[in-house]
């Protein structure tokens, strides 16, 4: 397996979150409809609307098929360390750890794998034509 390089990693971030901003902006047209029968003392908290939606976005996609909508684009997928599919909790530790913003800054190496890839024991390959 061929892990993928940082241009396919840059890649697969810009299109997933082009696709999480689409998400969220749907998600919040949706719960402001609904909502706004509800007493005004409810308000929504944006930011975690948009955390949730990120988070959520990863969480399926990844879990369900290895590949978010930019992975499938760039034809790379998630695996373990040891090449085979992420049990679901190695997952779910890999979207939860991107909430750091400071997350970004861990592929400033030179080895280009994120904190969500070290402390899930996962990484990004290319797909084998």
């Amino acid at each position: 397996m061929i892990n993928a390089n940082w241009k396919l990693r840059i890649l697969n971030y810009l299109i997933d979150t082009i696709t999480i901003v689409i998400i969220f902006y749907l998600v919040l047209e949706l719960l402001v409809q609904i909502t706004k029968h509800i007493p005004s003392e409810f308000s929504l908290d944006f930011s975690l609307v948009l955390l949730f939606v990120f988070v959520l976005y990863y969480l399926l996609f990844e879990s369900i098929s290895g590949k978010t909508i930019g992975k499938y684009i760039t034809r790379t997928v998630v695996v373990s360390d040891s090449g085979n599919k992420p049990a679901f909790i190695r997952i779910l530790l890999r979207s939860i750890v991107r909430i750091f913003f400071i997350e970004v800054f861990s592929f400033f190496s030179s080895n280009p794998s994120g904190w969500h890839d070290r402390i899930s024991g996962t990484k990004v390959v290319v797909i084998k034509k």
